[in-house]
């Protein structure tokens, strides 16, 4: 009889106990966050997307580093025969223009890349007068579209190159207007400009230049 008041005497003190610490575990545990609802908090910072303009010849200004821009995937299948690479005609506005020369060229269909180089001494660049009122447009032969343009200019005799911001130009465009380049005399004036053509089989970037005679100060 005492071994069983002894058993029934211990489970009831253990009973006690847990119910003390399972209300002691409840007094004191912290609250679970509730998310805040305040309309201050701070959004998601989503995609850059870049305004559209609203004539096909005006650029986009990109901010953001050109060697991260990236063309779209050409479609399939891969047109026959080799790609042809387009010509690039250069003119100041609306005027006559000059096929510019070409430097190294990359294109891209759904199944192969082909890139050229040009080593050495090529063709001369021809010759554009402008002046630094005038713009410089770029257009691409029938059959392709622009997708963005950089262009580089330097003097025509020494040292002292630039560099422009690269510029997105609005879909289905085959032409741009670039600036003059701020300087004075003689200038060669250089662009990469990254195309597609209007089936979207292909893809690539050429390399061409002019070199342009410039007002000289005051001129």
């Amino acid at each position: 009889m005492a071994s069983r008041r002894i058993a029934r005497t211990s489970r009831l003190l253990v009973s006690m106990a847990l119910t003390a610490l399972i209300a002691g575990c409840y007094a004191t545990a912290e609250p679970s966050p509730v998310p805040s609802t305040s309309s201050t908090a701070t959004p998601s910072a989503g995609p850059r997307v870049l305004a559209e303009s609203p004539d096909p010849a005006e650029p986009v200004v990109d901010p953001g580093d050109c060697c991260q821009f990236e063309l779209p995937s050409p479609l399939c299948p891969s047109p026959p025969g080799p790609v042809v690479v387009p010509d690039i005609r250069v003119s100041i506005g609306d005027g006559p223009g000059v096929i510019a020369v070409r430097g190294s060229t990359t294109f891209t269909t759904c199944t192969m890349t082909s890139a050229t180089d040009i080593a050495g001494e090529g063709p001369p660049a021809p010759w554009l007068t402008a002046t630094h009122q005038d713009r410089i447009r770029l257009q691409v032969q029938t059959g392709w579209t622009i997708v963005r343009v950089q262009g580089y200019d330097h003097p025509a005799v020494g040292d002292g190159g630039n560099i422009d911001p690269a510029i997105d130009v609005r879909p289905g465009s085959d032409r741009v207007d670039v600036r003059v380049p701020f300087r004075d005399g003689d200038a060669g004036a250089d662009w990469t400009l990254w195309l597609v053509r209007v089936d979207g089989r292909v893809v690539g970037q050429v390399n061409v230049g002019v070199r342009l005679h410039l007002p000289a100060a005051g001129g």
